[in-house]
C-alpha cells in the first residue's frame, strides 16, 4: 500500500476525542541501533517529570507493542509481527494465507493509529515506528534522530547483551537495513534525511545525559 494510503486511513481511524486534546506536546526518538535510545528516553522522562506534572510523561518502547495488541484487541500471537521491520512479500503471504494471520499493512496501519492517538494525547515519548513521520503534521512535536559512529555502537551493544563483535556487527547492520526500509515502504519517511527532523544528535560525541537534556530542554522552548 501506498504510504499516502496508509496516512489516509490513519486519519480516518483516529479516535474522535482525539481532536478535543487540541496542541500537545510530544517527542518522537528515531535512532540508529545501539545508540542508547531507551537509556535516553528515560533520561527524557525524568527531566520533565521532575516537576511533578498533573499528567507525567511517559516513555513507548517495547510497552508500545502491549498499547497496539489493547487498543485494537489483536491476538498474541502476533506480537512478533509487530516489530520494526519489513516483512518479505513471501513471509507476508505465508502468514497472512496459510497462518491466517493480518498482512503486515494492516498491522502497521494499526500501529500508526496507536502512535498518532499517543502524539494527539500529548506527554508521550514514542520510540521509533516511524512515529516522526507519522505525526509530521500534527503541532507540539519535537522529532529527533540519534545516530552514532558504528564502531561505537557495537561497543555499546556488546557491553549491554554480552554478545561476541562479529555477531553484533551483523546484528547493527541488519537491523538499520530493516529500519530505514520499513519507514520508507510504509510511511514515505527516509531516515537518513536531517531535514525531517528538528534534531539530529550524535551520542557518542554528546553522551546520553546531555541529549537528553537537549531534547527536554527544546521541547520546553518550543512550548
Amino acid at each position: 500500500m501506498h504510504p499516502a494510503k496508509i496516512s489516509g486511513y490513519v486519519r480516518a481511524q483516529s479516535h474522535p476525542d482525539d481532536a478535543h486534546h487540541g496542541h500537545q506536546r510530544f517527542i518522537t526518538l528515531s535512532r540508529q541501533y545501539g545508540t542508547g535510545g531507551y537509556a535516553i528516553g528515560e533520561l527524557i522522562l525524568q527531566l520533565l517529570n521532575a516537576g511533578r506534572p498533573d499528567r507525567p510523561w511517559e516513555l513507548y518502547d517495547k510497552n508500545l507493542v502491549d498499547k497496539i495488541i489493547a487498543d485494537h484487541k489483536l491476538s498474541e500471537d502476533l506480537r512478533s509481527s509487530l516489530e520494526e521491520h519489513q516483512t518479505s512479500k513471501l513471509e507476508d503471504w505465508v502468514g497472512s494465507v496459510l497462518e491466517g494471520k493480518p498482512p503486515q499493512v494492516v498491522l502497521v496501519q494499526k500501529t500508526a493509529v496507536t502512535v498518532r492517538s499517543l502524539a494527539l494525547r500529548g506527554h508521550a515519548v514514542i520510540m521509533g515506528r516511524g512515529g516522526f513521520a507519522i505525526t509530521h503534521d500534527l503541532p507540539g512535536g519535537v522529532h529527533v534522530r540519534l545516530i552514532a559512529p558504528v564502531e561505537d555502537r557495537i561497543d555499546y551493544t556488546c557491553r549491554m547483551t554480552g554478545e561476541g563483535r562479529k555477531a553484533v556487527r551483523k546484528k547493527v547492520e541488519r537491523i538499520d537495513k530493516e529500519r530505514r526500509e520499513f519507514v520508507h515502504a510504509y510511511h514515505g519517511g527516509d531516515l537518513d534525511d536531517p531535514t525531517q527532523f528538528h534534531l539530529v544528535l550524535n551520542t557518542s560525541r554528546l553522551g546520553f545525559a546531555r541529549c537528553a537534556r537537549i531534547i527536554a530542554e527544546l521541547l520546553i522552548d518550543q512550548g
